[in-house]
């Protein structure tokens, strides 16, 4: 399995003036590094929780149909867009919508077949399957709140900590108050097969 985010979100879950007001900033003058501690806190509680914060897209390609298929950073799933596949002949296919399911209230998201239906025959290579999907909250406010406050600790972390080794501290309190936080909203990836 192969994946790879095709669009990223165009909002944050939480906005520079609400990460500003946590680190109690009344001047402009870190205007230019607080994006990037915002983006990177960020990216890490959506890589340790495995589940994207705002809406983007995915898309995974798979080296054959399986019964069932788990999809990575896909919950909340919002919609799957398309299923292609090479067929037997080596040409690009596209799936038709009524073959497959993929319920959007299920975490993690899997994709299975449709009662009475098959998945065609593939042709034998490792990117045979591609599944292109949405996924994420579609507003900052919809996002956990515990989900928010880990993605601020760890901004202000950053922040605050601007090496990559702290000397003579213990950074062990953010450390366990970010995964306490995130870890209730923690999913596995598994094997294709679910």
């Amino acid at each position: 399995m192969n994946y790879v985010r095709t669009v990223a979100p165009s909002e944050t879950p939480v906005d520079l003036a609400l990460l500003k007001e946590h680190l109690r900033l009344s001047s402009t003058d870190q205007a230019n590094v607080l994006p990037l501690y915002l983006d990177a806190a960020v990216a890490w509680v959506e890589t340790y929780t495995g589940r994207p914060l705002m809406r983007q897209t995915w898309r995974v390609t798979l080296p054959e149909f399986y019964e069932r298929t788990w999809l990575p950073y896909a919950a909340p799933l919002v919609a799957v867009s398309s299923i292609t596949y090479y067929d037997t002949a080596n040409a690009s296919q596209t799936l038709a919508s009524s073959v497959y399911t993929a319920p959007t209230d299920g975490e993690p998201a899997c994709l299975r077949l449709a009662y009475g239906q098959t998945w065609p025959s593939a042709y034998d290579r490792e990117d045979a399957v591609t599944v292109t999907y949405t996924a994420g909250y579609a507003e900052a406010t919809s996002v956990p709140a515990p989900l928010r406050q880990a993605v601020l600790l760890l901004a202000g972390h950053f922040y605050e900590n601007r090496e990559a080794v702290l000397v003579s501290a213990m950074s062990k309190e953010i450390e366990f108050a970010v995964t306490a936080l995130c870890a209730p909203y923690r999913l596995f990836l598994r094997e294709p097969a679910c």
